[in-house]
């Protein structure tokens, strides 16, 4: 499980995790200097510095693990995407949803693209009037979707609703 169940900006956690690597680092680093100059451990002040190092590299790490996706693109999480489906089924012109691809662009964008069959009788005014309104659905339904894109099915014609 990662740090950001319920968002993809990396701030969030990045706070948390740098702030709390300072406090760790500040007490490893403490502790070699005082080992090293109050008890003569001459070895105790290089060790905290490459535990500081260490420490470092691993919230380097995680970090770098839980941003990777957004730098890639992640498609949204199942919960968002049953939400989507949901606004879509209230649309009333489309006939057949076939395929709904999205798209992590960032921490608050997320780009939509659907490939959907409309009704037999729909004209071009009543097609952009729907893609209007499925793309108030759909922001309606998470307030990140940025983009929407609609592609008309190949496939032939079935029966409709």
């Amino acid at each position: 499980m990662g740090l950001h169940q319920g968002t993809k900006d990396p701030a969030l956690f990045a706070v948390l995790l740098e702030d709390s690597a300072a406090l760790i680092g500040i007490g490893l680093a403490s502790t070699g200097v005082i080992a090293s100059g109050l008890f003569h451990i001459n070895w105790a002040d290089g060790a905290a510095s490459v535990a500081v190092g260490l420490l470092l590299t691993s919230v380097a790490w995680v970090l770098a693990n839980e941003t990777r996706s957004l730098i890639a693109g992640e498609a949204v999480a199942p919960i968002v995407m049953e939400r989507l489906k949901e606004a879509l089924s209230r649309v009333d012109c489309i006939t057949d949803l076939e395929d709904v691809a999205t798209l992590h662009l960032g921490p608050g964008a997320i780009l939509v693209a659907l490939t959907l069959r409309f009704r037999r009788d729909s004209t071009t005014d009543m097609i952009e009037d729907a893609i209007r309104e499925i793309t108030q659905a759909l922001q309606k339904a998470d307030g990140r979707i940025a983009y929407v894109y609609v592609r008309p099915s190949d496939r032939a014609h079935q029966s409709s609703r």
